[in-house]
């Protein structure tokens, strides 16, 4: 079974700049990495659909 995540972006692909004073989007979804790392599936695909420059 492949589970297929599609990626949307958000808040969780972004940090604060201090020196901006504001939120920064990621360059890559940090949301693969999160997925693969909870070792639940052994077959996962990624589609980025969007998100926020």
């Amino acid at each position: 079974m492949i589970i297929h995540y599609i990626i949307t972006g958000g808040t969780i692909d972004s940090h604060y700049d201090g020196s901006k004073d504001t939120a920064v989007t990621n360059k890559e979804s940090i949301i693969p990495s999160f997925i693969e790392s909870l070792k639940l599936y052994h077959d996962a695909e990624f589609t980025t659909v969007c998100s926020v420059p």
